[in-house]
């Protein structure tokens, strides 16, 4: 229990996360926002014979009702009095608290309860141990000269294809969008010979060695990107599967609407309105978010993880790099909210930071 003159509470903290506080405000704590009701009331009220903003407090009883006042000053005391609360005992929440008033009279305490999800504790394992039994794992990226091969045919095929199709727009007279792609088939013999001309003719290449050069470069970037995802995986999940922690369900909705909102904006990227799209494919939008629900609590928790990870390490982005970003950002989305896209970078950047780290354990 805590008791000071502005109020008293009692917190019970739960195995389920969540944390229920009782509060009781003293009279004279809610009494006080009175007038700042009554002049709200005043100066939205029109009554006969009163400037608007001057209606006396027995007028706006008239209109208003006792009750309606009293209702008003207990959520701005209680306004007040929450985070104060919170402060006092140094609570460690997280999302919006679910507020209901339990006892609401004239000249007597205001008591409420609050019910808030509170930041998880996370125990980390041994996380740079774990890491270092993944990364004895980790395989030597290597582009196989078959894998060039391959490529280069693939290039020389597709390269052969749009000539026949430019070539048979022109004899129909129509636009290379309107040509049917399906039935075009490309021959061996009619690939283009992979030589200095073509190598010049498909980009900014000095000749075949060049060309060959840069495709094996890209390859061996696009494995060792592939490569570093995988191991990264690998490394939260050993950790993941060793930490102590229960993801609030507030986290687990704020994931899952993170990854509805993205849904979302894909298939409207591709023309589609969502509401069709919902329509169309006989699924319910409840049946879709309880399915991402596992996925989500994983990715809450590897979240969770990080954070830690980069408290420990005192991992922090870098000031110049975290600046560019967060201008590059709203110089592309005008409309973002500086705060929202503050967060985002900090949380991209070091998140990349800890994984790296994790990655380095040798």
């Amino acid at each position: 229990m805590n008791d000071t003159k502005d109020y008293t509470a009692k917190i019970h903290s739960h195995e389920d996360g969540v944390l229920h506080i009782e509060v009781s405000i003293p009279w004279e704590n809610v009494e006080k926002y009175r007038g700042a009701v009554l002049k709200k009331y005043s100066a939205s009220i029109k009554v006969d014979g009163f400037r608007q903003g001057h209606v006396p407090e027995n007028v706006v009883l008239q209109h208003v009702g006792a009750s309606e006042i009293l209702e008003d000053m207990a959520e701005l005391a209680i306004k007040e009095m929450y985070p104060k609360v919170i402060i006092d005992n140094a609570l460690e929440v997280i999302g919006h608290p679910h507020i209901s008033i339990t006892k609401i009279a004239e000249k007597n305490p205001l008591e409420f309860k609050a019910h808030v999800s509170e930041l998880p504790k996370v125990e980390l394992p041994d996380y740079k141990t774990l890491a270092k039994e993944v990364n004895k794992e980790q395989e030597e990226t290597v582009v196989e000269d078959k894998e060039v091969e391959d490529a280069i045919n693939h290039i020389r095929r597709e390269w052969a294809k749009k000539e026949k199709l430019e070539a048979k727009a022109v004899i129909e007279g129509k636009n290379v969008s309107e040509i049917e792609t399906v039935n075009i088939e490309v021959k061996d013999e009619e690939l283009p010979e992979m030589n200095d001309e073509f190598a010049k003719k498909i980009g900014n290449f000095t000749d075949v060695k060049d060309f060959e050069a840069k495709l094996r470069e890209n390859i061996f970037n696009e494995k060792k990107m592939r490569a570093t995802d995988k191991q990264r995986g690998a490394i939260l999940e050993k950790i993941r599967a060793n930490t102590k922690l229960i993801v609030p369900e507030v986290l687990i909705e704020a994931e899952v609407n993170r990854m509805m909102a993205q849904f979302q904006g894909d298939v409207e990227r591709i023309g589609m309105k969502f509401k069709d799209y919902i329509k169309n494919s006989g699924k319910k939008i409840e049946d879709l978010r309880s399915a991402w629900k596992p996925d989500a609590e994983k990715y809450a928790k590897n979240q969770m993880i990080l954070n830690k990870i980069a408290i420990e390490e005192k991992i922090e982005p870098d000031k110049k790099l975290r600046e560019e970003q967060i201008e590059g950002i709203l110089k592309t989305y005008k409309d973002a909210e500086r705060e929202r896209v503050e967060i985002y970078v900090d949380t991209i950047i070091t998140n990349d930071m800890v994984l790296e780290f994790l990655e380095g354990q040798k």
